[in-house]
């Protein structure tokens, strides 16, 4: 079995790829060599590095010098081109602080994610899209905001895209080589959108990257109104400068054209409508923060202010695994983090603001929670056409109503009603073309320094030490050594993707018991405990049993399952819930039974927070993340 140590930037941890495409990642490892040279230096101190996407096959470059002393390299080459794998690979690029000081110097990144790996770049049949992979570190850049030079911060990633390319005919490019590359996506927010396309920013008239509409300057805003206007093309990108016949001034300057445009890269469809960015730290944020600080957007009085905070405390024990935040005050919301604030979103909304909201504000900010449903949330598999249109017309009665409601529909809020192209186009769930992994990714290079002297060189440093010191692993630590391993590892793998339940633990009655899904831990303590089953009843675990090797769950029923609300939508249409009266008698289940953890939140809360605590209704949600194949 021909094995390939595959090295995407010499940033990225070892990726080994069997013949058959089996994927063994990630790995703690990076590979021994210099890298990450200096690009240019830029006038106001500036330093760009760069590392490589090409990847190298060290069995294929043997092969090759064999068939170059048989006179053979003609054949090899024509078998290279026609049969090796093909990389679809996401790009983003944002600017991130360094140091709280405003004066300090910015990092501009690079980042790269492998989105799917087909088996040759003319066949799709046999792709797999394998989104879990780590973020790579493809050059960065240091200085006083963005680059100025931007051909030069983007040159060497755009001809290694073109030599990866499988359209590349160029004999020298393409000699030996065991993969080709295409870009997939460009995910950023706004002003780097701006930036990387050369077109006006989000303060400019035409800043609709989507639609050809001229917005309104209203009290030193622009507003973005119509939900209606035509929509922009990628064929036809050039042409939105001041003389064209469109009367559209979206290019900054028809001379200073975007180097993607070279690389005949989608101009328009290519750069993702960011959720992260867009639906949440942009439109949601933006009104959520009005019902707590501006007096025209429905700023709340100080005494429903106090009873929703009231109310945070008690969700505070209802938080399970893998949500590491606390919600805080919200005095404090233009603090959160944006993970809070997308919890907030999918989960503690209604509960939140039930009955503290009046109807109409209600219903409106929660447009977003159901759009973003209907547009498959963290689903990976294609959104049916249905409720894609559902979700556009969910998006533009938000805006219209955000505009009839006597708010300003600003540059984000009116974004909103784009995110379903993007959906659409790339046949998936939402969140997958979300900035969220890669904006996590940023405090490698924060941890990267130790003083604030040299940020460029400290941060090319760790990435040296890391390359010499730490060998090829697995995740779990196992150093890899040979090809048997890898073989082994990669069966493993297979095998865990094909399980659903992968350990069950129990050390005692001191500790809760748990049962590890793929993408979820269920336990038989509360908050951990509450599940939705395969034939959708909602069940509290009580006990984890094992007979035997055979694992059964103990649980009690939820008896009254309820719509939670009716408007915007009803809510069991996504198996959210209000639920109370648990069953006197338990039911075994199986492991296999168990479709997806959820969220129990009391909608009336006092104490004791607890599920013997009869007296309380709970808002039962599914943890849409952790769904096996999204909602």
């Amino acid at each position: 079995m021909n094995l390939r140590v595959i090295e995407i930037s010499n940033v990225l941890p070892f990726t080994f790829v069997t013949e058959a495409g089996d994927i063994i990642q990630p790995f703690l490892g990076y590979h021994l060599q210099s890298f990450l040279w200096p690009r240019f230096e830029p006038e106001n101190g500036g330093k760009f590095k760069n590392g490589w996407i090409e990847a190298f096959d060290t069995n294929s470059k043997l092969d090759r010098a064999k068939a170059i002393l048989k006179g053979e390299l003609h054949a090899r080459h024509t078998d290279t081109v026609t049969a090796v794998p093909h990389y679809k690979v996401d790009i983003h690029i944002d600017e991130a602080k360094l140091h709280e000081d405003k004066n300090a110097l910015t990092i501009t990144p690079i980042l790269g994610r492998i989105h799917s790996i087909q088996p040759r770049a003319t066949h799709e049949e046999g792709t797999e899209i394998i989104l879990d992979t780590s973020v790579f570190v493809v050059g960065f850049y240091v200085g006083k905001g963005k680059p100025d030079d931007i051909s030069s911060f983007l040159s060497e990633l755009i001809n290694e895209f073109r030599q990866l390319s499988p359209s590349n005919s160029d004999t020298a490019c393409i000699q030996g080589r065991c993969l080709t590359a295409s870009l997939r996506c460009i995910i950023a927010d706004g002003p780097m959108r701006s930036y990387l396309k050369r077109t006006k920013g989000h303060s400019g008239y035409w800043s609709c990257d989507r639609c050809i509409q001229k917005g309104e300057m209203i009290n030193r805003a622009i507003l973005l109104r119509s939900v209606n206007a035509p929509r922009r093309t990628d064929a036809n990108f050039l042409t939105y400068h001041t003389g064209s016949l469109y009367g559209d001034e979206h290019l900054k300057d028809i001379r200073d054209v975007s180097p993607f445009v070279k690389m005949d890269f989608p101009m328009v469809t290519g750069f993702i409508i960011d959720p992260m960015h867009t639906g949440i730290e942009g439109a949601f944020s933006r009104r959520f923060e009005g019902f707590i600080l501006v007096p025209e957007e429905g700023k709340l009085s100080s005494a429903k202010i106090e009873e929703a905070d009231r109310r945070i405390k008690f969700f505070h024990l209802c938080r399970p695994f893998g949500f590491d935040r606390y919600v805080g005050k919200l005095s404090t919301c233009k603090n959160y983090k944006i993970h809070v604030k997308r919890n907030i979103l999918y989960y503690l909304l209604f509960p939140l603001f039930q009955g503290i909201l009046d109807e109409t504000n209600l219903e409106h900010i929660m447009l977003l929670q159901y759009g973003m449903l209907l547009l498959g949330a963290f689903n990976k598999k294609p959104v049916s056409r249905t409720d894609i249109i559902e979700a556009q017309k969910t998006f533009q009665r938000y805006s219209i109503d955000l505009s009839e409601l006597g708010i300003p529909c600003r540059f984000v809020s009116h974004q909103v009603t784009h995110l379903w192209e993007d959906v659409d186009k790339y046949g998936c769930g939402v969140e997958t073309n979300s900035a969220f992994p890669f904006e996590s990714f940023l405090g490698f290079f924060r941890r990267c320094l130790r003083s604030g002297n040299l940020q460029a060189e400290q941060i090319r440093n760790r990435c040296i030490e890391k390359s010499k010191f730490q060998l090829p692993t697995t995740s779990c630590g196992t150093i890899i050594q040979n090809k048997v391993q890898l073989v082994f590892e990669a069966k493993k793998l297979k095998k865990k993707k094909t399980q659903r339940l992968l350990q069950f633990i129990d050390k005692g009655d001191t500790w809760p018991k748990k049962l590890v899904f793929n993408n979820f831990v269920l336990t038989n303590r509360f908050p951990n405990n509450v599940f939705l089953s395969d034939k959708f009843d909602v069940f509290a675990c009580t006990d984890i049993v094992n007979n035997r090797g055979i694992v059964h769950v103990i649980s009690q029923k939820f008896l009254t399952l309820e719509n939670a609300f009716l408007k915007p939508y009803v809510s069991s249409r996504f198996h959210i819930y209000s639920g109370s009266n648990l069953s006197a008698q338990t039911f075994m289940l199986r492991p296999s039974e168990v479709c997806v953890k959820m969220m129990a939140l009391p909608l009336n809360p006092f104490p004791p927070i607890s599920l013997d605590n009869v007296g309380l209704r709970w808002y039962l949600v599914p943890l849409f993340h952790s769904y096996e194949n999204g909602n």
